[in-house]
């Protein structure tokens, strides 16, 4: 059940992460679930929107994601350069992520989500 899924999500809490995109699909990913989920972003793309920038305020609350920001200069304290991030990497996520398919090779949702990874890693080694 969710639950049981759920708690084996949470074993993984504490494992670092390697930051490595994996070359092909895991053999669980049912591709046209997949394909539904797709259609799904497309169908409520302006409450996705809305929700992602609710968890985005309600994340800086939380030392583990704000700190990491502050760290790398990816915020600012000029308010208007701040949004400006963040509208701008909304852009890259939406116009990216749910345009494709990441595994495949060359495709704008394989090398959007490659050069997040690097930029992720990139940070986690700073701190």
């Amino acid at each position: 059940g969710q639950c049981s899924e759920f708690a084996q999500l949470l074993l993984g809490l504490t494992s670092p992460c390697g930051f490595e995109f994996p070359a092909s699909p895991p053999v669980w990913l049912d591709k046209d679930l997949f394909d539904e989920g797709i259609k799904f972003y497309h169908r409520n793309l302006v409450g996705i929107l809305a929700s992602s920038g609710e968890a985005l305020i309600m994340g800086l609350a939380l030392p583990t994601f704000y700190k990491p920001l502050a760290f790398s200069g990816a915020t600012s304290k000029n308010k208007r350069a701040a949004l400006m991030r963040y509208m701008e990497t909304g852009r890259h996520i939406y116009g990216r992520w749910y345009g494709g398919k990441p595994w495949e090779e060359g495709c704008d949702a394989a090398v959007s989500l490659n050069l997040v990874n690097k930029m992720h890693k990139h940070v986690a080694d700073m701190i």
